[in-house]
């Protein structure tokens, strides 16, 4: 599951609140949460900052070889 969805849903936030408080629209966040759509460093921002956990923990990076 999207680190994402999962702490949207831990923090009990549908993606319509989510979308109000960062204002990003909802359709781009569940596109984000369906990794059919990477956000920018200013969404992951208000996204983390939103759902009060560090960017790196909803947005890991990829282990890089």
């Amino acid at each position: 599951m999207n680190h994402v969805r999962r702490i949207r849903r831990l923090e009990d936030m549908t993606q319509y609140e989510l979308s109000k408080k960062t204002k990003i629209s909802q359709s781009s966040l569940s596109l984000i949460e369906r990794f059919y759509k990477q956000p920018n460093h200013k969404m992951k921002k208000k996204i983390s900052r939103v759902l009060g956990y560090p960017i790196e923990e909803i947005f890991p990076e990829k282990n890089k070889r």
